[in-house]
């Protein structure tokens, strides 16, 4: 029998199924699963040396080849620094998804590592900015963000995710 996928898994999956084919990043704890994700799927990482980068990375692949992009931004200083590429992508209508990660729900209000709650900092700039509800429901959450990111007029949407719900089982994609 085959072991329960974690939710990252479950994110990279339904991003692939989206066209997703490479993932923009700079290496954070918080997001972990979702590059475990990456890794099972086959679907390549690449690693930049500032968050605007992975975002300005995916928004230009969003242009370029008329398909999402996708960014991953860990939580805090991670996601804000993101700002400037998701403004671009708002204004250039470019279909941009941007996961990040969130400090635990487990331990949320405690001043957890880099707790902040991120998307009303991207209300303004993006079609759609919200919190993932739980490892149950990430399939459901990301398949919307892309849904909305692609609907016209196209544009970034941003989604975060409590790590502890990353890192839990997750049920399969329905076929």
């Amino acid at each position: 029998m085959e072991s329960p996928k974690h939710a990252g898994d479950i994110a990279v999956a339904v991003s692939k199924a989206y066209g997703i084919e490479t993932m923009f990043t700079l290496s954070g704890g918080h997001v972990f699963p979702l590059y475990d994700g990456a890794v099972h799927e086959g679907m390549p990482i690449l690693d930049v040396r500032h968050e605007q980068s992975a975002v300005f990375a995916a928004e230009a692949t969003a242009r370029l080849t008329r398909k999402p992009g996708l960014a991953v931004l860990t939580a805090g200083p991670g996601i804000t620094n993101g700002v400037s590429g998701v403004a671009t992508a708002h204004f250039n209508g470019s279909p941009v998804v941007i996961m990040g990660g969130r400090a635990p729900q487990s331990r949320w209000g405690s001043g957890a590592l880099q707790e902040i709650d991120h998307p009303p900092l991207f209300a303004p700039i993006t079609k759609l900015a919200f919190t993932g509800s739980g490892a149950d429901s990430i399939g459901q959450d990301v398949e919307m963000a892309f849904r909305t990111a692609l609907a016209p007029h196209r544009g970034p949407v941003f989604l975060d995710f409590h790590m502890d719900h990353l890192f839990s089982a997750a049920p399969p994609l329905e076929e």
